[in-house]
């Protein structure tokens, strides 16, 4: 008897600890991991076509990227639609496709699912919007000032973040609830590594996973998120477990859905600054910056997140906190606060 029990009390400690997963031949990044079951009850979809497996995968969004055991998600672009590329998630090795409810398919094969939602990315949202609540993730979006550099805000917010996880000792929780409180008893963060910005929205987390140095562990990326808004959903589903804060130089692509995406993710905090998104004051397709600025702090308040700025202008119209300068001593300060550090 003695020599069964060992075996079975460690497949109940992985199973508790999440890293059952691994036995499952799911990716060690233990990132946003669906069920067809978990998929249809959260986002309302049908069988269109095929069998529901028993296996639960990533979700993805391109088919250029590692599609083997993974929902594709045909999105639908003004220049593009997913839908075209069904035959290619197949051939990938795809655990099926989430499609928008339409007539008929080009079918890769009669086993193979289809899950029919009335609109694809909102379905995305859905499932973004489902983790973000089962995750412990801290979330700071930073609204750009430039699409093709970092933004200053973005990069001395991070900078902050990154020296106060070095210089702190403290825990997280064991909990996959990120809204769980900390335990003395929590395994301790263990050696920070940090994962610096990529312009390139295809380095920024490339398939080999440079989230990992030896036994170090990430815990923080500063990340490019001038991205369009499915790419952005995309992203934050795939991130690896292993890193709890994560900094974006946001700015959407439509950039009138910033509003939406905030509901969506529920970040922790958003910086603005007086030139975010000034780039877009120009455009007549863009939406009147100072008004978007407004909605994008009232999406704040509704996630119970919090706005801050480094702009006395702005804390004074927008009725936000004012952060201090960043060459001061207490820059960031009130926001590491936020993020309970």
């Amino acid at each position: 008897m003695e020599g069964w029990r060992a075996p079975v009390k460690y497949m109940a400690m992985l199973y508790l600890t999440g890293l059952i997963g691994l036995l499952e031949n799911r990716p060690n990044s233990l990132a946003a991991v669906y069920s067809a079951e978990e998929i249809i009850e959260l986002t309302g979809a049908r069988v269109a076509v095929g069998m529901v497996p028993d296996e639960a995968g990533e979700v993805a969004t391109d088919t250029r990227s590692e599609l083997s055991g993974s929902w594709f998600v045909a999105l639908v672009g003004k220049t593009f639609d997913g839908h075209d590329f069904i035959g290619e998630a197949f051939s990938a090795g795809a655990l099926g496709c989430i499609v928008a409810d339409r007539p008929s398919y080009p079918i890769a094969a009669t086993s193979f699912p289809l899950l029919a939602v009335d609109d694809t990315e909102e379905a995305l949202a859905v499932l973004a919007r489902n983790w973000r609540r089962r995750t412990r993730k801290k979330l700071v979006l930073v609204a750009a000032t430039d699409l093709s550099t970092v933004s200053p805000l973005a990069q001395s917010m991070y900078e902050a973040l990154d020296r106060s996880l070095i210089q702190t000792a403290a825990t997280v929780s064991a909990s996959n609830d990120f809204s769980a409180p900390t335990s003395t008893e929590a395994p301790a963060r263990g050696p920070h590594f940090s994962t610096q910005f990529s312009l390139d929205p295809a380095a920024a987390f490339p398939p080999s996973n440079p989230l990992f140095c030896g036994e170090e562990t990430a815990q923080s990326v500063l990340s490019n998120w001038k991205l369009n808004t499915s790419d952005i959903l995309g992203r934050f589903l795939n991130l690896p477990d292993e890193v709890e804060y994560l900094v974006a130089d946001f700015s959407p692509l439509p950039l009138d859905r910033a509003v939406w995406l905030i509901e969506a993710l529920s970040p922790n905090a958003l910086l603005i600054g007086e030139d975010s998104f000034a780039y877009a004051r120009m455009s007549t397709q863009a939406p009147d910056v100072l008004s978007l600025q407004e909605q994008m702090v009232e999406a704040m308040a509704k996630v119970k997140g919090k706005a801050f700025t480094d702009s006395e202008t702005l804390a004074e119209r927008l009725q936000i906190e004012l952060i201090a300068s960043a060459s001061e001593q207490t820059a960031y300060q009130s926001v590491l606060e936020q993020l309970g550090l």
